[in-house]
Order: structure tokens, then sequence, then C-alpha cells
């Protein structure tokens, strides 16, 4: 049996902001909102759910799109991943 990800809420201080962010930079779709998440769509079976908080605890993903940002997303916080992600693509 295959187990396929559905979904993964992404805690943000600004939930429009961040979900345009991630579908401007990784080319995913933007969704919209649904419930009090805004959405966006990375594939047929992913989604990100953007949800605002004052605060959150930074969470940790070891999966990598692309052999070129490994070395800039090695141990990166989804707190800081916008930035390492910028990083990388102005250097590659």
């Amino acid at each position: 049996m295959a187990i396929t990800l559905n979904h993964t809420i992404v805690p943000c201080f600004d939930k429009v902001a961040s979900a345009k962010f991630y579908s401007r930079v990784f080319g995913f779709e933007y969704v919209g909102v649904f419930s009090h998440f805004i959405v966006v769509r990375v594939n047929d079976t992913l989604s990100l759910d953007f949800d605002n908080q004052e605060r959150f605890m930074p969470l940790h993903y070891a999966k990598y799109p692309n052999r070129n940002l490994t070395p800039y997303l090695c141990g990166c916080r989804l707190s800081t991943f916008p930035t390492a992600v910028a990083r990388a693509l102005r250097t590659t």
C-alpha cells in the first residue's frame, strides 16, 4: 500500500503573503481560502495549508526538490526556509 502525504499545515505570521510567496517562488498553484487556511497545491496529492499563528515552533523537512538547493537547505528550519531558498536562487 502506497502512502501519500495529503497536506501539511504551515504556521506563519501572514498566511496570505506566505502562500503567495511559495506560489510565486516554486510555481505552485495558489488555491485560496479553505476553512481558515490559505491553500497552495504542490502537486496532485499534496497541499500546503498556511495558518496564521503568533508563536510557533520551527519544523524541519528533509525532502529536497533540487540537488542544487541541498547545501542551502540542509538542516534548514521551516521558519528560515524562504531565506534559504532565496539565497540558493541567487547563487544558482
